[in-house]
């Protein structure tokens, strides 16, 4: 997730938000745009590192979304411009816009190779042969695991498997989630993602886990807002304190803390303006965050909050 800790903060605080979906029958003939991109990557380190199986698990996504009389569009962002064997890297760079995708990527590599050397090592246990030979094989897997790579090659044969199928595939050259927000055209309209990124791009509603077993996730822009008694622009700068992967962050403040600062002063540039903030930049843990930001200053690091607004 883009905004860390933001969906575990909803959860607690405004849980009737979030609606629990058993399946994708109530999005029947609604326009559900897809982050192709982000399930990529989900789908990929899911099939460890077989597209065959990949592409697969799109086809079979495609036939669930076809089942409910959903036709989906699915966004891939443009590969980037380095050539080399095998058509270049997919994997973007840690920019601002981007920085949220590669946190997600080492997210669920550690993820998977906890839970393949969990499973293995289970196995072995459960054999009674476990020795140095077999840890060290485990150690082989997990390090393979972690070498996963796309290139633009194994991307195309993804949009091939789904335009061979008659949907609808488009290339952007924007990050694929921002991408689905800015071709909503009604409130009716559904971002398909994992990461609630979307609703702050200003998504109508976001839907997640399409690809689990265990039951949709569906929250919409306007009952969230609703619930915390925010504005848009409020809850902007809520999840910009709150930490974005492409913001600086003051220690000390999560969600919990975000969410009462917006309350009481409504702006960050009211709380950047207020005691409140003097009294927590006077801190020495702010300080050093400052002086890693290359901030000589409070006034510095203000200025760099109010400009990824």
């Amino acid at each position: 997730m883009g905004i860390p800790g933001l969906l575990p903060f909803v959860r607690r605080r405004f849980p009737a938000v979030i609606s629990g979906v058993a399946t994708l029958r109530p999005f029947a003939h609604q326009r559900l745009l897809v982050d192709g991109t982000g399930l990529l990557y989900r789908f990929a380190y899911a099939s460890h590192g077989d597209l065959d199986k990949c592409s697969q698990k799109f086809a079979t996504q495609l036939s669930k979304f076809r089942e409910h009389l959903i036709s989906p569009s699915y966004f891939f962002e443009k590969e980037s411009r380095h050539e080399g064997e095998g058509g270049g890297n997919l994997d973007v760079q840690c920019k601002r816009d981007h920085a949220w995708r590669k946190r997600e990527k080492d997210r669920l590599s550690a993820m998977l190779r906890a839970d393949d050397a969990q499973r293995q090592a289970m196995a072995i246990m459960g054999e009674g042969s476990y020795d140095k030979t077999t840890e060290d094989t485990v150690k082989d897997a997990v390090v393979d695991d972690k070498r996963i790579h796309l290139k633009k090659d194994d991307v195309q044969k993804v949009v091939d498997t789904l335009g061979q199928e008659g949907c609808d595939v488009r290339w952007t050259d924007l990050d694929a989630e921002k991408e689905c927000v800015r071709q909503c055209r009604s409130d009716s309209d559904v971002v398909v993602s994992d990461d609630v990124d979307a609703l702050v791009f200003g998504a109508p509603a976001v839907l997640r886990n399409v690809q689990s077993p265990l039951g949709l996730m569906y929250i919409k822009r306007e009952e969230l807002l609703d619930a915390m008694c925010f504005s848009m622009e409020e809850f902007i700068d809520f999840c910009i304190l709150c930490g974005c992967d492409y913001t600086e962050k003051l220690p000390g403040i999560g969600p919990v803390a975000a969410y009462e600062i917006i309350q009481k002063h409504r702006s960050i540039e009211a709380f950047l303006d207020s005691d409140d903030f003097q009294k927590l930049a006077s801190k020495k843990v702010v300080t050093k965050v400052l002086q890693k930001s290359g901030c000589s200053s409070p006034i510095e690091f203000v200025e760099k909050f109010v400009d990824y607004k």
